[in-house]
């Protein structure tokens, strides 16, 4: 009489290699569709968006022209950041940097050559919120966020005619201060915080 159990054992055995060379075929499929498809979405260029504010030195704001001043404190417009929003938005050509940054304060355009400022155009941003925190991170600055630094900063959404932009804008007092980093919640705010005078 044949032994059973050796006969059962075989078949649990020949299962169970059964199943696991099924998952590893299952497995090793949903990997070549999963690249097949990661092989279609379109590759995004992105430009280098950091910032080395260290670089950029301790230089607070020129001692000649006009003055601008965030919540009444002498400040340099050490980086300017503009960017579209949203996937189909257009950014500022060159000649519309100045137009574009009078739009966020009246007369800002005008401080871009005195004031030596670093200008970089990124790519769109789908969120006000997001455009911030990459801002924040990319434009890191000295301190506690810029605390207890000359450096402080600002990111927020502004419009300009038919577009919405979003600015970035990294500033250098004269000294340390405990500024740090502000998001523009909406357009007015800008106003409220920012103000060019003449002296």
């Amino acid at each position: 009489m044949a032994d059973i159990s050796q006969g059962v054992n075989w078949l649990t055995i020949t299962g169970i290699a059964v199943t696991a060379l099924l998952l590893l075929v299952v497995g090793v499929a949903v990997l070549l569709i999963l690249r097949r498809a990661r092989g279609h979405e379109p590759v995004e260029i992105v430009p280098a968006l950091r910032v080395d504010v260290a670089r950029l030195g301790r230089l607070g704001p020129p001692a000649d022209g006009p003055r601008l001043r965030l919540y009444n404190v002498p400040v340099r417009l050490g980086v300017l950041v503009l960017a579209p929003v949203g996937r189909e938005g257009v950014p500022p050509t060159v000649d519309e940097l100045p137009a574009a940054a009078d739009q966020i304060v009246p007369g800002l355009g005008q401080l871009l050559t005195s004031h030596k400022t670093t200008i970089k155009i990124w790519p769109p941003q789908l969120s006000s919120q997001g455009f911030a925190n990459k801002f924040f991170a990319n434009v890191a600055l000295p301190g506690d966020h810029g605390k207890g630094s000359p450096w402080c900063s600002l990111a927020g959404r502004f419009e300009t005619g038919d577009r919405a932009l979003l600015a970035g804008l990294a500033l250098c007092a004269e000294g340390s201060n405990s500024m740090g980093q502000y998001v523009v919640e909406h357009d007015a705010q800008w106003f409220d915080m920012l103000r060019i005078t003449d002296a």
